[in-house]
């Protein structure tokens, strides 16, 4: 039988996990958003390098042909730029929902604990009850 001490520390334990790991998934957001703006200014860069590309065709007389291959290519690349950024909005959402959980599991978790205190010290009461109305445990703490 597993002492009401032992499951205290027990579920101590575990609240303790549980707050890592909520503090851990808290973080994921804002390194995720960080990563969002790194991309956005490398498309924003990669748009600018696009137009002066186009100026400098423009301006070497390249025929409408060649033009349309660079926006063509530019095309794909903003097409690949916008599925990396889908993907990665994707996993921030799921990062969110994985914090969520957490933080939901930490809430289950502190109900328990405060559940085991409050039936401990219920139990600790009536323990000590019942030995302030034994006289045998009356007799032996009057030796001491």
């Amino acid at each position: 039988m597993v002492s009401g001490l032992k499951t205290l520390h027990s579920i101590d334990r575990a609240i303790i996990k549980a707050r890592g790991q909520v503090s851990g998934a808290a973080k994921l957001p804002a390194r995720i958003s960080g990563a969002l703006m790194d991309v956005r200014r490398e498309q924003a860069a990669a748009l600018g390098s696009i137009a002066r590309l186009r100026l400098e065709l423009i301006g070497a007389g390249h025929a409408e042909d060649d033009l349309g291959y660079v926006d063509r290519q530019a095309a794909k690349l903003l097409a690949a730029h916008a599925d990396q950024e889908a993907r990665m909005a994707l996993q921030a959402q799921k990062y969110g929902e994985q914090v969520s959980a957490l933080e939901t599991a930490r809430r289950t978790q502190e109900m328990v604990v405060e559940k085991a205190v409050l039936a401990y010290d219920k139990a600790a009461l009536a323990c000590q009850k019942k030995l302030l109305k034994d006289a045998g445990y009356l007799d032996k703490i009057t030796e001491v």
